[in-house]
Formats: C-alpha cells, sequence, structure tokens
C-alpha cells in the first residue's frame, strides 16, 4: 500500500459510469455453437471450430488457388455458421413472407437472437416496451446488399431497409419498442471508443 487515504469505489470506473452486468446472452457462433450452454461447454474443451467452407456456401476450389494474386481468397478457409440462414420464422414476429426476403440474414438472425436474449433472463416483451433500454450493434459486411446489386433492374421489395446497416440497431429498437439509445457502428480502430459510447448511454 502507498499509504493513500483515497477510497476505492467499486461501482464506479475510470470515467465514473457504473459498472456493466452481463445477466444474459443469446449467440450465433460458429462450432454449432447457438446458445449459451453449448459455447460453454465448446470453451471448457478448448475446441475450435471448424474453417472448412461449406459447400452450401460456394466452392472455395474455384477462388483459392495459394497464389494471393488480386480476386482471390487469401486463406483457404474461414468460420462460418452452420445453420440455413434462409431459414427464419417471419409470422412469429408479425414479418410478411415478402418482406422478410428483403432482410440481410444479419437483421434476422440479430432480432431471434435478441429475443433469445431476453428470454434467457426471464424477461417478457412487456417488461422492455417503452422502457430507457438502449441498443448498440456493430456490423463488419453487408454482403446481402452486395448480391442483390448484381440485378438492379429487380430489387426485392424493401430492398432499403432490408439491407442497410444502419436499420441493424433500428430494426431492434423498432420491434422491441425500445426507447433508449440506438446506433450501429462498423469495425474500427475507435470501436473501443463506440463500447464507452455505449457504456455512457446506460447511465
Amino acid at each position: 500500500m502507498d499509504g493513500s487515504t483515497d477510497s476505492f469505489d467499486s461501482t464506479k470506473d475510470g470515467a465514473g459510469v457504473p459498472p456493466i452486468a452481463v445477466v444474459n446472452f443469446a449467440c450465433r457462433l460458429p462450432g454449432g455453437n447457438n446458445n449459451p450452454e453449448t459455447l460453454w461447454r465448446f470453451l471448457e474443451r478448448g475446441q475450435t471450430a471448424p474453417n472448412t467452407v461449406p459447400e452450401s456456401r460456394f466452392a472455395s476450389r474455384g477462388h483459392y488457388n495459394g497464389s494471393k494474386r488480386s480476386r482471390t481468397m487469401k486463406g483457404r478457409g474461414g468460420m462460418f455458421l452452420e445453420q440455413v440462414l434462409a431459414r427464419f420464422d417471419a409470422p412469429f414476429f408479425n414479418i410478411s413472407t415478402v418482406e422478410a426476403r428483403s432482410w440481410d440474414p444479419q437483421q434476422r438472425q440479430l432480432l431471434e437472437v435478441v429475443y433469445e436474449s431476453l428470454e434467457n433472463g426471464g424477461l417478457t416483451l412487456d417488461a422492455v416496451s417503452g422502457q430507457q433500454v438502449g441498443c448498440f450493434v456493430s456490423s463488419f459486411t453487408v454482403d446481402y446488399l452486395a448480391i442483390k446489386n448484381r440485378n438492379p433492374d429487380a430489387p426485392p421489395i424493401q430492398m432499403t431497409t432490408g439491407t442497410k446497416r444502419s436499420i441493424l440497431s433500428n430494426r431492434i429498437s423498432h420491434y422491441f419498442n425500445l426507447k433508449g439509445p440506438i446506433q450501429t457502428s462498423v469495425p474500427h480502430p475507435s470501436h473501443a471508443n463506440f463500447a464507452h459510447k455505449s457504456k455512457s448511454g446506460w447511465k
């Protein structure tokens, strides 16, 4: 001890913001880790998810040749979600089939995972509706938008709200009727700043 008389307050961090407690979560991760229990066992065993490209996604042999030339894959594999991304219980969320087809799979899975997270924490829709609950989302790619742009003469209905990254946090906020701050970010060196903003938004 340095003899300082300053007391340590465990209820505040260096910025004077109360610490965050993670009380529940849900997930969709490679290796078949689609719920917290499976993920926990996966980590306990020290496993690594397979990095072979599923044939249902694309034929990697046509994109990788080891040359690292432009327009070729630099690596042989990658981490993929095993479940079929097209599967989405649209009626459960009061979404029409036509509208659901316009949605980026990120939107579909995010809606499912947030619902499961609330469910895992014993929270009902009524419990969060109209409350000061924030929604902060980070998204890296917009592959679905690139795919849909291949045919600009026949875009899906509601393509703008279905494929834009900015809609991700708004989609959650709208469906669950959340009244707190919302933000969607792109992973960046300033990502720590985004996390800080998210934490500050919970004060």
